[in-house]
């Protein structure tokens, strides 16, 4: 390479270390994380391993750190790191699909070697000690009860597609699964709320939760809950304005709470946006369902 383009190449790092610095109070590593894919951390370990291709291994990643942060991390951590709220970290175990992965040092040969031994990549998250995202639920963690509620759906104009986009969702994580799709009726869906949760650690309903007169679902909801849990909303809510895009879902009406044992969720009726939104929540979902269990 051309001693000018690593010249420019070195130029280049070193304003986005300015700007990452800079940027300390307005822009946390797990924002940064959830929207780029990689974080300050990040920028530590590729000029650690950056170090081993030079040919040399001595540095420690900890004066990667500094040299990134400008001070030492523990210092930055007290002054800028805050603690994540839910909708940060539902929106951070969004995006990891997106997330960069770095190799270990050991397996960084120097650009005078010939070939790289095999080694995992090893993945990086906003912070690697406290308040780093919780891991998604495990297997079979929900007993899962799933309401579409379609005047439509229920009355076979057409099969219902937002209830099997939800089931997809939340595959893997339920040890079991009943549907039930009814019309939009206040008292037909306050009566499937309750039969699900009877036998359900987790309802989620899907439509009737915009401004049309018989999009009753929030009301019917609301009615049979023992205590509501608006923070669930505010995740998806979060969410869209995050993205800013389909701000329409900001329109919904939706609520959610705990009826017995059982955590219920309202859903939108579109496939793609209840299937959306059951994901961002999926993370949330998780320790609410705990949390009502405990």
């Amino acid at each position: 390479m051309a001693t000018q383009e690593v010249e420019a190449q070195a130029y280049a790092f070193r304003q986005l270390l300015k700007h990452l610095q800079a940027t300390s109070d307005d822009a946390s590593n797990i924002n940064v994380m959830s929207v780029a894919g990689m974080c300050r951390n990040c920028v530590a370990k590729w000029l650690h391993r950056g170090l081993a291709y030079a040919g040399d291994r001595d540095p420690s990643y900890e004066w990667a750190l500094e040299a990134v942060y400008g001070e030492p991390y523990a210092t930055w951590k007290t002054a800028h790191q805050k603690k994540a709220s839910p909708a940060q970290l539902a929106a951070f175990e969004a995006s990891k699909p997106f997330h960069a992965v770095h190799p270990p040092v050991a397996s960084v040969v120097p650009r005078t070697a010939c070939a790289a031994p095999a080694a995992p990549a090893e993945p990086c998250c906003y912070d690697e000690e406290a308040d780093a995202t919780p891991p998604p639920p495990p297997a079979a963690a929900f007993r899962l009860g799933v309401l579409t509620v379609s005047d439509r759906a229920a009355a076979g104009v057409y099969a219902d597609a937002t209830g099997p986009a939800v089931e997809q969702v939340m595959a893997g994580h339920c040890a079991s699964t009943a549907r039930l799709c009814v019309a939009d009726d206040a008292a037909a869906i306050g009566d499937a709320i309750k039969r699900l949760a009877a036998r359900c650690s987790l309802v989620l309903t899907c439509g009737g939760t915009g401004f049309a007169p018989r999009d009753v679902t929030p009301e019917a909801t609301r009615a049979v809950l023992d205590r509501e849990a608006p923070g669930l909303i505010d995740v998806v809510h979060a969410d869209a304005l995050r993205r800013g895009a389909d701000l329409d879902s900001l329109l919904s009406r939706a609520v959610a709470g705990v009826v017995g044992g059982c955590v219920v969720v309202n859903l939108p009726g579109r496939p793609a946006a209840a299937a959306r939104n059951a994901r961002i929540l999926l993370p949330t979902l998780g320790r609410a369902v705990a949390s009502v269990a405990a």
